[in-house]
């Protein structure tokens, strides 16, 4: 084995010594995890389950034929992997490629698409090809059916594989949590496989991986099986084979595919396999098979019905089983929308529905539906798109007469779903929702749009208690502007990230209609702008901008024929434009726009100054953030003055909204003063802002979170200038902390803040002596920055080489002087090539104006204000003619006097440490000629200037 490859072996190998006690009690059992983490909720247990994957047994021959379409269940196995050849040879290029550690796939197509039966196949051959595969199960209070637990070490492994199913329904707070487990974070080649129906909750999931891991990230769309009769055929035939072996039919060529196999229906995996079993079956038992997608779906569920009316009819013959089949098929229909759940909770359900003996009922669907884990009941039908054709049948307006539907369906799905208060929805009401809204999708079962329609009609605020995912597929469905505009009022008035994705697209439906009904110009260009706002906060920053520059345009028209009316609200369509471009980027567009909305409101009557002091002190704040790329720091100065003198001037009760409006541009005053080495007035300043904030998320929270973190980040930054180090390590570590908390939830809006906190952190930790902890930090938040800059470079690469460069001196302090030179050379690379981009960065400009400040502060403390130690070491070790003595005076060495000689090389070799120090902690190339045994010492000696003066010292020639 090469050396690269035994290191990376070894690093997958040194697994830390752990003791893990696990108990059950009073019959339960224990769940438990070797080598990787849990999550668990408070009320509900553990928020999702890994399980190890292994390779099935193979299916059995003959055996219950009762009800075939279990059959149909991609865990099943009956059918062999056939087809999406295309398809599977890139997801294993995928999985195989170089590049970075993490890689992340999403797959996404209609159910039925065969996405499950891919990622089974694609789990078996990185079981073949030496990889560690993992399956992801989510579910407040999933049970494992494994009682052994789960060993996920990955000792000899080649990479870890993760498997996420249905990774579109998985709340984002419980995925950010499944990606921060430490079986993701081990030195190996992982990959995460993410199936889903659609894009819609991509965005944020991708940012997500992007952020925790820099991954490398794409999509997979699995198309409709191609419309060509032989691939079609080639797939029915072989799933007809393996069904027909089931069977025991001895010549499946006697059951001929259906002749409309070339339609548009038939060009999903599932409808292919469905049409395979049901001819089988009904050459079996001699009936003419139906022609379309629907008939096989009715066939399907006519045979289910068969199986639970022989059960209740065996139940005279002693069969411990009592629920009449109209019974058991509204359990099944109720199965559909909760899923399976904890028996407490099934008999909860079965109560509420009004079934006479809840227990008796719950025992006799296990029979038909046995439960994949056992301390669970009311086990759907599999797969889904067969269960929301079961639910679509029973519901009315379907138009089939051979399957009238039921009396009690539309009502069962009005006690289920329209129960109870918002803030005491039922646990399975996501999963009620989003069967309901993919059931009926226009190319499903548009009947059930109807139905959707009525329980919105009622109850608006279900949408957005079904989730991002159901928000996204109702955006899709064929409902009034009525209805949509009912679900739009229940949206949350800020950000939430669960919902920001959805929110967007059914946002976009809206706007959409909204728009091609609007006459008014005005109110054409708000539609716009609130679109923009919506695109933003689910991470669609380009589409954000290119809808708020309409709006812009619009009211710029407007504001053209009457100034008065229109420059309000052009004024905010330029601050939020200024935004949009600050988030991509694009600086001097922002500030322009920025400028442009601060010059409208100054020119505003100021009789109404009062009903926009807050979005005037918006403008000139974001505006004087942008004002520092020419360096005008008096206009930054009174911009953020001014902002904070329109807002005192308002009259708003103690920990208002308003009061926090003041609390965060006080916050960007104080950076200011900061940033201006004012820090006696920052800190006054900042204190105040604490003081208000405070308030503020003591009586909201989960509002104010960010701007606290970030304003104690800010106060700390100021005693840390201030040399009150114990003291600010106090505050960084508070603003660490709900950092860390934020970021875990929200990646994308909070990585950058938490590598700054975590950076600032560790230099003030570095000052106290308390270098080991500092260390660690320094390589977190150079990592968090890696990672950053690798996505924007434009944003980042400058911040991430600061980071390398203060992750050197934790290095250097601690002596490991060869790791710091390297570390500091990539630093050094990273300025380069910052440069050569020539990224121009406001919030990069404050910290150079910021440091500068603090340089002369710390001269003018130790009285030398002409010595710098960084630059006196950089411009003079690497020469061999003139010394600059304390009093900046220059002198040549060979006419100083022998004694003055010799007390300038005393000097310099006092100090190696410091010396190497000081000049890892510059921008500069040294130190330049390091081999990778030196120590500060012998790298020192051999200097020029050093090596010059021991001449001369020494007797050398002058």
């Amino acid at each position: 084995m090469d050396e690269e490859g035994r290191d990376r072996h070894s690093a997958a190998d040194r697994v830390p010594p752990v003791r893990q006690v696990v108990s059950a009690e009073n019959g339960g059992y224990a769940y438990a995890v070797a080598h990787g983490d849990m999550h668990v909720n408070q009320q509900s247990g553990p928020v999702y389950l890994l399980h190890e994957h292994r390779r099935p047994t193979a299916p059995e021959e003959g055996g219950p034929l009762e009800r075939p379409g279990h059959l149909l269940d991609a865990r099943s196995r009956v059918v062999g992997f056939t087809g999406r050849a295309d398809e599977l040879a890139d997801v294993t290029a995928w999985r195989d490629a170089d590049g970075p550690r993490v890689s992340a796939l999403w797959v996404h197509g209609p159910g039925g698409q065969g996405k499950t039966r891919l990622a089974m196949e694609c789990a078996d051959r990185g079981l073949d090809d030496g990889w560690k595969v993992v399956t992801a199960v989510h579910g407040a209070g999933a049970v494992s059916t494994d009682h052994a637990g789960q060993d996920l070490g990955l000792r000899g492994a080649r990479g870890l594989l993760l498997v996420v199913d249905y990774a579109d329904r998985w709340p984002l707070t419980h995925l950010n949590w499944l990606l921060s487990n430490s079986l993701l974070h081990a030195e190996v080649p992982t990959r995460l496989l993410l199936l889903a129906r659609s894009t819609a909750m991509w965005s944020p999931v991708r940012h997500s991986l992007e952020k925790a891991f820099h991954a490398r990230t794409r999509s997979l769309a699995l198309p409709p099986v191609r419309n060509g009769a032989s691939q079609r055929e080639e797939m029915f035939t072989a799933a007809r084979d393996s069904f027909a072996r089931r069977y025991g039919v001895s010549d499946p060529s006697a059951v001929p595919a259906p002749a409309r196999i070339g339609d548009p229906e038939f060009g999903s995996v599932l409808t292919l396999h469905m049409a395979a079993l049901v001819a089988v079956d009904a050459h079996v038992h001699g009936v003419r098979p139906p022609e379309d997608a629907v008939g096989l779906s009715t066939y399907l569920l006519d045979r289910e019905r068969e199986h639970w009316t022989r059960l209740y009819e065996n139940a005279a013959a002693g069969l411990d089983y009592a629920t009449a089949p109209g019974t058991m098929h509204r359990s099944v229909f109720t199965a559909a929308l909760t899923g399976a759940l904890p028996y407490s909770q099934g008999v909860t359900v079965a109560d509420r529905l009004g079934f006479p003996d809840p227990h008796r009922l719950l025992a006799d669907h296990s029979v038909c539906y046995p439960p994949a884990e056992p301390e669970k009941v009311l086990e759907p039908l599999y797969p889904d798109r067969f269960a929301e054709d079961l639910l679509a049948v029973a519901l009315p307006g379907h138009g089939i007469p051979e399957h009238p539907p039921s009396p009690w369906g539309r009502h069962t799905v009005d006690l289920l779903v329209d129960t109870a208060a918002p803030d005491r929805r039922p646990t399975y009401l996501p999963r009620a929702l989003t069967f309901l809204v993919a059931a009926a999708a226009p190319d499903r079962w548009p009947h059930v749009a109807g139905h959707v329609e009525d329980l919105l009609g009622r109850d608006p605020a279900l949408a957005t208690s079904g989730g991002g995912e159901c928000l996204a597929g109702l955006a899709l469905l064929d409902l009034s502007l009525e209805t949509l505009e009912s679900v739009e009022a229940c949206f949350p008035d800020h950000r939430r990230i669960d919902l920001d994705a959805g929110i967007a697209a059914l946002g976009k439906r809206i706007a959409g209609e909204r728009l091609q009904r609007i006459d008014d110009p005005a109110e054409e260009a708000r539609e716009y702008r609130l679109l923009g706002l919506r695109m933003s906060r689910a991470g669609r920053h380009e589409e954000a901008l290119v809808v708020t520059e309409r709006a812009v345009d619009l009211h710029r028209t407007l504001a053209a024929e009457d100034a008065r009316a229109h420059e309000p609200e052009l004024a905010r369509s330029l601050t939020q434009s200024a935004r949009h471009h600050m988030d991509l980027g694009n600086w001097r567009e922002a500030l322009s726009a920025g400028e442009e909305a601060v010059r409208i409101h100054r020119e505003l009557p100021a009789d109404d100054m009062s009903a926009r002091a807050s979005d005037f002190a918006t403008a000139l704040s974001q505006t004087a953030d942008l004002v520092v790329l020419d360096r005008r720091w008096d206009d930054a100065l009174s911009h953020q003055l001014e902002a904070v003198r329109l807002l005192r001037a308002r009259t708003v009760p103690e920990g208002s909204l308003e009061e926090a409006e003041l609390g965060n541009a006080l916050n960007d005053l104080g950076v200011l003063l900061e940033t201006l080495g004012r820090w006696d007035e920052a800190i006054v300043v900042l204190e105040e802002a604490i003081g208000i904030l405070r308030r503020s998320v003591e009586l909201r929270p989960g509002v104010h979170e960010p701007e606290l973190a970030r304003l104690l980040n800010s106060y700390a930054s100021v005693l840390h200038f201030l040399r009150e180090s114990q003291e600010s390590v106090r505050w960084f570590e508070e603003a660490g902390q709900v950092m860390r908390e934020l970021e875990r939830v929200n990646p994308e809006a909070f990585a950058a803040d938490l590598a700054a906190v975590l950076g600032n952190l560790s230099t003030t930790l570095r000052r106290v002596d308390r270098c080991s902890e500092a260390a660690a930090l320094a390589a977190e938040s150079a990592e968090r920055y890696r990672r950053l800059a690798t996505a924007r470079p434009s944003l980042y690469r400058r911040r991430y080489a600061d980071a390398l460069t203060h992750q050197a001196d934790c290095l250097a302090h601690r002596k490991h002087w060869h790791e710091a030179v390297l570390v500091k050379r990539e630093a050094r690379e990273h300025f380069w090539r910052a440069g050569l981009e020539g990224a121009i960065d406001p919030t990069l400009i404050s910290r150079v104006e910021a440091a500068e400040h603090v340089r002369r502060a710390d001269l003018l403390r130790r009285d030398q204000p002409s010595w710098a130690p960084e630059d006196h070491w950089i411009m003079l070790l690497d020469q061999e003619e003139v010394w600059k003595g304390k009093d900046g005076v220059v002198r040549q060495i060979s006419e100083m006097d022998h004694s003055h000689r010799r007390n300038v090389l005393r000097f310099i070799l006092s100090q190696p440490q410091g010396i190497f120090e000081t000049l890892i902690r510059t921008e500069s190339d040294q130190p330049e000629d390091w081999r990778p045994d030196d120590t500060p010492e012998t790298w020192l000696v051999r200097r020029p200037l050093v090596r010059a003066l021991d001449r001369l010292v020494n007797g050398g020639p002058g």
